[in-house]
């Protein structure tokens, strides 16, 4: 099933489902105005057929030699690519740079030896009757997810881990596998994004996975509730909370007992 296909399907998907992290309202508002496909998500598009597609990156890629994308050079440009991605030369090769990088890594090779790029599964959740689908960067007997980060440092990774919650995102994965007669480990192959393109191969353990498990379950009930009422209310419902300051805010006898991070704020 190619993107387009998948995209049709009508499903729950993580994606799209995240956003009730944030509140129904969030959830409601991105299903019907789906995400801007930014240069951003277009290179991240183009790494992932990079390390995973590697024969077809020639063929869905086009090189702007240009200094921006705007002007009557970039539109000709675009026009006569069209359905390509379009890169610039630094982020071909950070294409390259990453692609030649995890394919070198021992045992990252070793996952990409056999299996299926993109692999997209549908399944009903037999807890809410909702139909949900996802497309897995790499199946074979592993679930394996390729992730690119600034900076490649376990406790960094497991952190964005949390944030963006890729553990609720393959315990998703899995279920799907799971409703289709498959059962795999979960792996990450995580690459930085600058030189060198350090790479870092990562088992997600089952007390991780537990947790993603009891996440997506929340999220999904919420999807069935507000369903059902009709309702779809924001982060703070329809009423009003307190704003309660933090202790720096009242003098440095009131922080005395705060972190260093509560004193330093957040930016």
């Amino acid at each position: 099933m190619d993107y387009a296909e998948y995209e049709a399907v009508q499903a729950v998907r993580w994606s799209v489902l995240k956003e009730m992290r944030r509140s129904p309202k969030h959830y409601q508002y991105r299903l019907t105005h789906p995400r801007e496909d930014t240069p951003f998500f277009r290179l991240g598009r183009a790494v992932h057929t990079a390390v995973l597609e590697p024969d077809l990156f020639p063929a869905t890629v086009a090189v702007f030699g240009g200094k921006v994308r705007r002007g009557k050079e970039w539109d000709a440009f675009e026009t006569e690519n069209e359905g390509r991605t379009i890169l610039k030369r630094d982020e071909m090769a950070m294409c390259l740079g990453i692609r030649d990088s995890v394919r070198a890594h021992p045992v990252a090779r070793h996952l990409l030896e056999y299996g299926e790029a993109e692999k997209t599964i549908v399944w009903k959740d037999p807890r809410t009757g909702l139909t949900c689908k996802g497309r897995i960067d790499w199946l074979n007997s592993m679930l394996c997810d390729l992730k690119t980060d600034g900076q490649l440092d376990p406790r960094r990774f497991a952190n964005s881990v949390v944030r963006y919650g890729y553990h609720c995102q393959l315990a998703s994965y899995r279920e799907g596998l799971r409703a289709n007669g498959i059962d795999a480990p979960v792996k990450f192959m995580v690459v930085e994004s600058d030189p060198p393109y350090d790479v870092g191969v990562f088992s997600l353990d089952e007390d991780a996975l537990y947790a993603g498990e009891e996440e997506l379950h929340r999220l999904m009930d919420r999807v069935v509730e507000c369903a059902a009422s009709g309702k779809w209310p924001g982060m703070f419902g329809e009423g009003e909370c307190p704003l309660v300051l933090p202790p720096w805010a009242f003098g440095p006898e009131e922080s005395e007992g705060a972190t260093v991070t509560e004193l330093a704020g957040e930016g």
